[in-house]
């Protein structure tokens, strides 16, 4: 995917965006095929998921128990997509969460029970079209891999049992990922009230990658899992920040028309800031119409905190925050 968006835009490399799945695709990408760092301009981890240990979430905590009795059954039924979009849920979603509904609670309550807790956060109004595209679906042995992790408390290749893993790896357990080979640049965001991306596995992990720049807690307090993709205040206390970090590495771009390539990412941040102060004002005046009241955490960022962090052994000394 990479390697077709470079040529297909004549650059030689890229900024990658990910949110929670979309963080270990990449950790495991840069420190299977580290060659991969050079094609990275800055890499923003969004709820990064390496170590799961210590995550909280009830629902996976129960899925994670069952461990190898589910694998087996899975793998009885010959079952290989996990939870696939049939459109069943999104007619579902239209009708059970829908703003007037007396429902509405249970399809909160659900996507809470997952990925934590955070009322003030959710925009109720979205909650049918959320339903209509989650769950999208995912390989039964990326769920399972996840498990293993869970169980094992380690970021490692897949678990194919005692015998399996002689087999594959010429050893009796699984080599682990190595996190310091990842070299390009990376932001870790990260929240207090992430159930499924806890704040001591984010710490262990920004102990072992090879080239963080800063690690970024998120303002509001009961933040989750979620909240990076729909909360009320996900512009002011996520995006923008992103934002600043990437304008900090535009200059790494690398292309034969660099110039131009800059330009077209000011317009493209120029165009974003435009739709994302036109959506303010519209769900401004919806709130108003509906007489809510929502208090706002804005986070600002001094000089001194948008410029690089300082260094020890090639890695911050300091957590950085949003306030």
């Amino acid at each position: 995917m990479i390697d077709y968006a470079l040529k297909k835009t004549k650059r030689e490399n890229l900024y990658y965006i990910g949110h929670s799945q979309g963080t270990t695709v990449f950790y495991i990408l840069c420190s299977e095929k580290p060659e991969y760092n050079e094609k990275i301009v800055v890499h923003i981890s969004l709820a990064p998921i390496a170590y799961m240990n210590h995550m909280t979430s009830p629902l996976l905590q129960i899925v994670a128990t069952g461990g190898r009795g589910l694998q087996l059954l899975v793998d009885a039924a010959g079952v290989g997509e996990f939870m696939p979009n049939t459109g069943f849920l999104g007619k579902v979603g239209n009708v059970l969460c829908s703003e007037d509904a007396v429902t509405q609670i249970l399809c909160t309550n659900s996507m809470f029970a997952l990925c934590g807790f955070n009322q003030r956060q959710m925009n109720a109004t979205l909650l049918p079209i959320i339903m209509g595209h989650s769950p999208a679906g995912s390989s039964v042995k990326q769920v399972m891999h996840y498990i293993q992790e869970i169980q094992s408390g380690k970021f490692r290749q897949w678990d194919y049992g005692l015998i399996g893993n002689k087999k594959h790896y010429d050893n009796t357990a699984p080599p682990r990922y190595l996190l310091y080979k990842v070299t390009a640049p990376v932001y870790l965001f990260y929240s207090r009230n992430d159930w499924v991306s806890a704040e001591r596995d984010v710490l262990r992990l920004y102990g072992e990658l090879g080239n963080v720049e800063e690690r970024i807690l998120i303002a509001d307090s009961k933040f989750n899992h979620i909240d990076y993709l729909y909360a009320i205040d996900a512009r002011e206390l996520v995006y923008e920040n992103v934002i600043i970090r990437l304008k900090a590495h535009k200059s790494n771009i690398r292309e034969t028309h660099q110039e131009t390539v800059k330009d077209a990412f000011l317009d493209i941040l120029e165009a974003t800031e435009t739709a994302w102060t036109n959506g303010t004002r519209n769900h401004q005046e919806r709130r108003k119409e509906l007489n809510v009241s929502v208090g706002k955490s804005v986070a600002t960022f001094p000089e001194a905190q948008t410029s690089k962090p300082s260094r020890k052994q090639g890695r911050c000394d300091k957590e950085e925050s949003s306030k």
